[in-house]
C-alpha cells in the first residue's frame, strides 16, 4: 500500500470536496428546469454563485499543495465563507417554493454545512504548520 504524506492527503481530500461541489453545482443547475422555475430563479442564482465561490476556495486549497503562499489564506477563507453565505441566503429565498414532498433545498443545504466544516478543517490543517512572524525573525538572526 502506498503511503502518502500529509500534504498529498490534504490535496486529495480537497480534490474530493471539489468533486462533490461539482455534483451539487449540476444539481443546482438542474433546478432551473423545475416547475417553479420563474419564481425560484433567484434561489438558483444564489446557489450557483455560492457553489462557484466554494469551488474557488477548494481549488485554492489544492493550489497550496503546489505553491504555498502566505497571503492566499485570507482569500481562501473569504471565498469559502462567502460561498456558504450565498448558498444559505439562497436557501432562505427558495424554501417557500418547495413546500410539498422531498425538500431538495434543505437536503442540499445540509450537504453544504458538511462541506464547509470539512473545508474549514482542511484550511486549518493546510496552514497549521506555517511559521509565525516571530519565529521567522528568530531564524533570520
Amino acid at each position: 500500500m502506498v503511503e502518502l504524506d500529509a500534504k498529498k492527503q490534504l490535496a486529495i481530500s480537497n480534490l474530493a470536496l471539489l468533486m462533490i461541489e461539482i455534483v451539487l453545482l449540476s444539481e443546482y443547475s438542474y433546478m432551473n428546469e423545475h416547475p417553479h422555475r420563474n419564481e425560484s430563479l433567484t434561489y438558483v442564482r444564489f446557489a450557483i454563485s455560492g457553489q462557484v465561490f466554494m469551488m474557488l476556495a477548494f481549488m485554492g486549497l489544492i493550489a497550496t499543495y503546489f505553491f504555498p503562499h502566505r497571503y492566499v489564506k485570507l482569500g481562501i477563507l473569504g471565498s469559502l465563507c462567502l460561498g456558504f453565505v450565498l448558498v444559505f441566503i439562497g436557501m432562505i429565498v427558495g424554501a417557500k417554493y418547495y413546500k410539498d414532498g422531498y425538500d431538495t433545498i434543505a437536503s442540499t443545504w445540509w450537504i453544504e454545512v458538511g462541506l464547509i466544516i470539512l473545508g474549514l478543517l482542511n484550511y486549518i490543517q493546510a496552514f497549521s504548520n506555517e511559521p509565525k512572524a516571530n519565529e521567522e525573525y528568530q531564524r533570520q538572526v
